[in-house]
């Protein structure tokens, strides 16, 4: 099992008694699925809101609100320093205990504060809205999947010198590292190439950086709307669609019973891999 969830919260310090504390708290929400063994899953999920934390409170050093723009290159350095923070891990270590050469993980997370949400998503985990309408639920899909198959990550691939291989009717892989997913966090043998050479340091076939939507939160709650975030691995979005998901968080009595709802509909419909489902109102 190498599926995990992740939660944190914090208050960015601040001296100025004008600014509200609601804009100054932060939470985390999201999943994770390792492969390759649980060490880079483990790592993400003890040391990712350590560093989320860590450059919100660089980047919000005077207090105010934050401009456009800011927080999401904040999400993004951030995944890409726990990548580089692994590949240290691994350059001070020998054998058996360079653990992030073929361990890894996708993230697909929520960074939120009282006016907005960063949905970074790095890999094929992937996060929605279901929004409330009645007995139906109306879909806002917040992530996309980075196959190697998709347009524009099978061009990066192929741009860097790496290849896409099809494994099975509905698999394709980064040769010669042979992952299904495109990005993720560790798997730093992905600077291998076909050709036997490899790339320069801080470049990588299975890219670390994230995707990061911003969400207005005041528009999602529009005219009273309710609804829910959720975060789920892809042995949920294997079997289920976003609909799938959106009709069971919509007619499930409360959050938990959702989210056991949508993994036990996954096994039912036939999911072989690892299943975790996260729901979040709002």
């Amino acid at each position: 099992m190498e599926d995990r969830t992740i939660y944190a919260s914090w208050v960015v310090p601040c001296d100025n008694p004008t600014i509200p504390r609601a804009m100054l708290s932060y939470e985390v929400f999201g999943v994770l699925d390792g492969h390759g063994g649980s060490q880079a899953v483990e790592y993400a999920k003890r040391w990712l809101p350590w560093i989320l934390a860590h450059h919100v409170a660089s980047a919000l050093r005077k207090c105010g609100t934050p401009p456009p723009g800011l927080l999401p290159r904040v999400v993004e350095r951030s995944f890409v320093a726990l990548h580089e923070q692994m590949r240290a891990y691994n350059d001070a270590s020998e054998g058996d205990r360079r653990f992030f050469d073929l361990s890894g993980t996708t993230v697909s997370i929520m960074l939120r504060n009282a006016r907005h949400a960063y949905v970074a998503n790095a890999g094929d985990s992937r996060t929605v809205a279901c929004i409330k309408e009645r007995n139906s639920g109306r879909v806002v899909p917040l992530t996309t999947d980075h196959k190697p198959n998709g347009h524009a990550e099978r061009a990066r691939i192929l741009r860097l010198g790496g290849a896409v291989a099809r494994d099975g009717p509905r698999t394709w892989r980064v040769e010669p590292v042979g992952l299904a997913t495109s990005r993720s966090l560790g798997d730093l043998d992905s600077r291998q190439l076909p050709n036997g050479s490899r790339l320069q340091p801080g470049r990588y076939l299975v890219s670390p950086n994230p995707d990061v939507r911003v969400v207005d939160m005041a528009s999602l709650r529009k005219n009273g709307t309710r609804g829910a975030f959720v975060f789920a691995t892809d042995g949920v979005w294997d079997d289920l669609s976003n609909e799938d998901v959106c009709r069971i968080v919509c007619k499930a009595r409360g959050p938990q019973v959702a989210a056991r709802q949508i993994v036990n509909e996954a096994y039912r419909r036939g999911s072989e891999d690892n299943i975790t489902a996260l729901v979040v109102p709002f």
